[in-house]
């Protein structure tokens, strides 16, 4: 029933005679449908699994016996399997200025042969999947059994012989029991047809609420719309890349609710994105610095996302990931420095960047996501130990009650302190600035090395410049050192291409001026 052909549900009247009339925004028809139903129907209901990690994971054995004893004992009713119709949800959407992307997203679902989501009753479903088949067995398939530990006997056959269902599995039942269940045991489904995304968001967030969420899984819970799938599908465990996923465990900081059971790094991800949406905090009408109500904004359903800005969130995430995967797990940064990275490689891409106003920075990329890394966790070390500590007229640093055992007084008026408040505002445009002067220092230097290039140009292979040195220099090295051909042509190689006359005495870039040298004693000579 579409919402167009929604009828008074009530009318009555009261003592003054006064007509009511109900017209509910929710539209749910309760009906029930037997276990033969949900078999047959399997393949056109579909739950979003990226909505809740903890929907996907499997009921255990006792928790599935414990739901199949109240459907043999006659208790089915007791839980409510709920289901929306997708094509009012189409229609809603179309009527009511939805967004292009969501249109596509549930056609494609209509398309795909789905004509319900799953709005509450996913386990359920799957179970009565999993035990009701005729199938061959699995290996690992357990038999049901009687949670109370005593014979299940309340089906009787032939009037006067009872069988005990305890320790069997469907298949070994008789057959005029088989086709009896599954025709008799009715579970009560009602099924949403008046299409609103809105109430559908509510009634989700409400029916696998379980355990206390955080105001972003609430967010991401209730989300239909073209941004919470994609931080989502970027961030799922299911699909992504380790390198991606193990981004938690490279900063520390990843607690609370920022945890990853609690979806801590799609919430970073979708912050990152905010800082994209927001033009970098500039536009007033997407907070920034309000972050949750900015997330709160980019998450609604009738929010389109500005053109590009989801592959550059893609990008950009996948540079910080490449570029740290060599390193293994580590607290020394936090969570606020891995925030620090993206909005560094934000202002070295972006040529719109707002503060690259009044610089010489070219548009830059990412040529060498290993070396970039490292060099910005080493400018950022040093960055975080600037002024850290609080310190006496001769520049020695305080202690708590003069006692080093109880640790050296903190700066909050430092780069270290306004990591301690990621998005606030004062606090971002000072690392912002803080990062850039580094940026501006390096840059030349960097691109010099192959790990930055800038947009537009002609992108060297050094892989393949060290090769052609390699091959000129029989395979030595300047100091005479046999060279291994994998060390030389690998990424990240610790051989860097060197001038012999400096740049900066005339020296250009030819085969005939170069070497390979070490990557510490070349960096160590900068633009030269």
């Amino acid at each position: 029933m579409a919402e167009a052909a929604m009828v008074t549900k009530f009318t009555e009247y009261h003592e003054q005679e006064m007509k009511v009339e109900w017209f509910p925004s929710t539209i749910m028809e309760p009906i029930t449908l037997n276990i033969q139903w949900y078999i047959e129907h399997y393949h056109e209901l579909y739950s979003d699994p990226n909505l809740l990690q903890r929907l996907k994971v499997p009921w255990d054995t006792d928790t599935r016996d414990s739901y199949l004893y109240d459907l043999l004992r006659g208790a089915s009713q007791k839980d409510t399997i709920i289901l929306a119709e997708i094509v009012p949800i189409i229609e809603h959407i179309k009527n009511n200025g939805g967004t292009k992307g969501n249109i596509e997203y549930f056609q494609s679902l209509f398309n795909e042969g789905y004509k319900f989501l799953i709005i509450d009753g996913q386990h359920r479903i799957d179970e009565i999947k999993k035990f009701f088949h005729l199938n061959e067995l699995k290996i690992g398939e357990e038999p049901w059994r009687n949670p109370t530990g005593k014979p299940f006997r309340d089906f009787v056959l032939n009037g006067d012989i009872p069988y005990d269902l305890d320790g069997t599995f469907f298949q070994e039942w008789p057959k005029c029991l088989q086709v009896f269940v599954k025709a008799n045991v009715r579970l009560i489904t009602p099924i949403i047809q008046s299409g609103d995304i809105k109430q559908l968001k509510m009634l989700f967030a409400g029916a696998n609420s379980a355990k206390p969420l955080t105001r972003f899984e609430h967010l991401i819970i209730e989300a239909w719309s073209e941004v919470q799938r994609f931080v989502v599908a970027l961030t799922n465990p299911d699909t992504q890349s380790e390198h991606i996923l193990n981004l938690t465990n490279k900063f520390s900081k990843f607690s609370d609710k920022y945890a990853p059971e609690k979806k801590g790094l799609t919430f970073c991800v979708t912050e990152m994105l905010l800082y994209l949406e927001s033009e970098y905090g500039q536009n007033s009408s997407i907070p920034l610095y309000y972050t949750i109500k900015g997330v709160e904004t980019i998450l609604d359903d009738q929010y389109e996302p500005k053109k590009g800005n989801l592959k550059a969130l893609k990008d950009i995430i996948n540079i910080i990931a490449n570029g740290l995967a060599p390193m293994q797990k580590s607290t020394a940064l936090s969570r606020g420095s891995f925030c620090n990275s993206f909005v560094l490689i934000c202002m070295l891409q972006d040529p719109k960047h707002f503060r690259r106003y009044q610089t010489n920075l070219p548009e830059l990329r990412v040529k060498d996501p290993v070396r970039f890394m490292e060099w910005f966790c080493e400018t950022e070390v040093v960055r975080i130990n600037e002024n850290r500590y609080q310190t006496d007229p001769n520049g020695k640093i305080k202690y708590k009650d003069n006692n080093p055992k109880k640790g050296a007084l903190t700066n909050d008026h430092c780069y270290s302190g306004y990591l301690k408040t990621v998005w606030g505002k004062a606090h971002l445009e000072f690392r912002e600035r803080k990062m850039l002067e580094d940026l501006l220092r390096d840059y030349k230097q960097l691109c010099n090395e192959g790990v930055l290039v800038e947009a537009g140009k002609a992108v060297s292979n050094p892989a393949e410049r060290r090769a052609t040195l390699a091959a000129r220099s029989d395979w030595t090295d300047k100091e005479g050192k046999k060279l291994k051909v994998f060390n030389i042509l690998k990424s990240g190689s610790e051989y860097d291409v060197g001038h012999i006359v400096h740049k900066s005495d005339g020296g250009d870039n030819s085969i005939e001026n170069t070497q390979l040298e070490l990557v510490s004693a070349n960096r160590s000579k900068g633009n030269k």
